[in-house]
């Protein structure tokens, strides 16, 4: 197929896959009666719900024999009709006062629009670098070959790569584009959900009372976060989950509270779960508190039915999954424990665990978990090493203080503050819990990402607490950071290979 043909089918595939995420949110945001939110946290709503949809229903088209381009192509036409039909609604004032927002502040202040350039730069690299062949060693490995795999079969199979018998929401998104064969489109299905992570950071600075701008600029400056956008694997997919859901339920004040606000959310953190479990029983516990303790309520009673309505959609995800698995390979799991740890993209096989140069062959040791604790100072120097894995950038540990700032010494109304605390403790749950067993900073990226949403309120706040010099100075310093780490994620996507490395490997680490 001559490229040209083959960029245009990209860009109509991803059309339609836009249209079915963007339709079906904004079916299930009515259902929940959530359109009285703010505009970013309906925008946030809306495609972390149409994410979720877009996987529930490959997931049954599979079972019906379904998977086929015509099935596809009818979806994204009734997907697109509701979109139209949508136009007239104020479901579209998102793009209205979203655009009025970022085009009033580019106007008149230096900072904003050079934050403006940058990102919208770093977006278009992103963007192009969807369009270059599969490089990761994980989409190579199983990723893409798994979805190849089910749809040549239109239907369910028993996938002989690893990790893609259990839940696999992200794998099932690149059906449609295994349909056509077009690995462009897969990595533009990856960058969509890049584009519903960074718009679910926007709502959470809008609940912290920021402005969205400096936190774009602050996540996207986070290389192992913005690399993965022109990627098919999962990591990525799984944090827009986890942080949509999140913007969700840390917008409920109020007369915004509901108990279908509530239900949607955790149609959102389903998604999260059948995409990548470890990511969202890390933040789960978090999340069962928050709703008991961080909302306000009449009695236990009303407490108890919250937690209740987050947790049951949860647990039938996790049981049709293991249902699912149990259909597929006559088994709870086909991932045994000797090769879970494995980095190879082999299939597991318990009576040949196959031991890479790099593999972890079991759980870390204590040496490799207290690696953890110095990856953000140490990944955006060495490179993409593993164990590491991809380096933070130089935002999560030089905003240090602004985070810290931000969560302990800025006073604001009680419930913002609040906010601030449960954001900051749901990402130190999650680095702790989940950083013990894996010593990988790209199975931190709910991590990163909260932190960085920390840095840039951190920063909006500092910033309106100087003058002169220090102003000046502070804004300098920020500007500098995301332009380091901005540049630091286009040479990444620019290169051949996602690998990169200034420090040679560390043995004792790979032993």
């Amino acid at each position: 197929m001559p490229p040209i043909i083959e960029i245009a089918q990209a860009i109509l595939i991803f059309v339609m896959l836009a249209a079915n995420v963007v339709g079906a949110g904004i079916l299930l945001v009515r259902l929940a009666k959530f359109n009285d939110h703010d505009s970013w946290v309906t925008a946030a709503a809306m495609g972390g719900a149409g994410l979720s949809a877009l996987g529930y229903e490959l997931w049954l088209l599979g079972y019906l024999n379904a998977w086929n381009q015509v099935c596809f192509c009818i979806s994204s036409c009734a997907m697109t009709l509701v979109v139209a039909i949508s136009l007239k609604n104020l479901h579209f004032k998102i793009l209205r006062n979203t655009h009025k927002e970022i085009s009033s502040s580019f106007r008149h202040n230096f900072e904003s629009k050079y934050l403006a350039i940058v990102t919208g730069a770093t977006a278009l690299v992103a963007a192009i670098a969807c369009f270059k062949p599969p490089i990761n060693a994980d989409e190579v490995g199983y990723h893409w070959p798994a979805p190849l795999l089910w749809a040549s079969a239109h239907h369910w199979v028993r996938s002989p790569y690893r990790f893609t018998n259990g839940p696999s929401f992200i794998e099932l998104s690149y059906i449609p584009s295994a349909l056509f064969h077009n690995t462009a489109s897969g990595h533009l299905t990856h960058f969509l959900m890049w584009i519903v992570l960074l718009i679910s950071a926007c709502s959470l600075s809008k609940a912290l009372r920021a402005p969205a701008l400096p936190v774009i600029a602050a996540v996207m400056a986070c290389p192992v976060i913005t690399i993965q956008a022109a990627q098919m694997t999962n990591d990525l997919g799984a944090t827009s989950f986890l942080i949509s859901a999140l913007a969700i339920l840390f917008s409920l004040k109020g007369k915004h509270f509901s108990l279908r606000s509530v239900l949607l959310s955790a149609i959102i953190f389903s998604g999260a779960i059948s995409s990548k479990l470890p990511f969202a029983l890390g933040i789960l516990p978090m999340i069962v508190l928050y709703l008991w303790f961080g909302l306000d309520a009449k009695d236990y009673k009303e407490r108890f039915i919250r937690v209740l309505i987050f947790l049951v959609p949860c647990a039938v995800t996790e049981m049709l999954w293991l249902a699912h698995t149990y259909s597929l390979t006559e088994k709870l799991t086909d991932i045994p424990v000797a090769t879970v740890w494995s980095n190879t993209n082999k299939p597991a096989d318990s009576a040949h665990p196959y031991d890479g140069a790099l593999g972890l062959a079991g759980p870390p040791s204590v040496e490799k978990c207290l690696v953890l604790l110095m990856t953000p100072f140490l990944t955006w120097i060495s490179g993409n090493q593993e164990p590491f894995g991809n380096r933070t950038g130089p935002v999560v540990p030089l905003f240090l203080p602004a985070y810290l700032f931000v969560v302990f010494k800025y006073k604001s109304a009680e419930t913002f503050q609040k906010l601030r605390i449960w954001l900051f403790a749901t990402s130190a749950f999650y680095f702790i819990c989940v950083g013990i067993f894996v010593v990988r900073t790209r199975y931190h990226l709910v991590v990163w990402t909260i932190w960085s949403i920390l840095a840039g309120v951190g920063y909006s706040q500092l910033k309106a607490k100087t003058e002169g010099s220090k102003h000046v100075l502070l804004t300098s310093i920020f500007l500098l950071l995301v332009t380091l780490g901005c540049g630091d994620s286009c040479r990444t996507l620019s290169k051949e290979s996602d690998t990169t490395s200034i420090l040679p490997q560390i043995p004792w680490l790979l032993k």
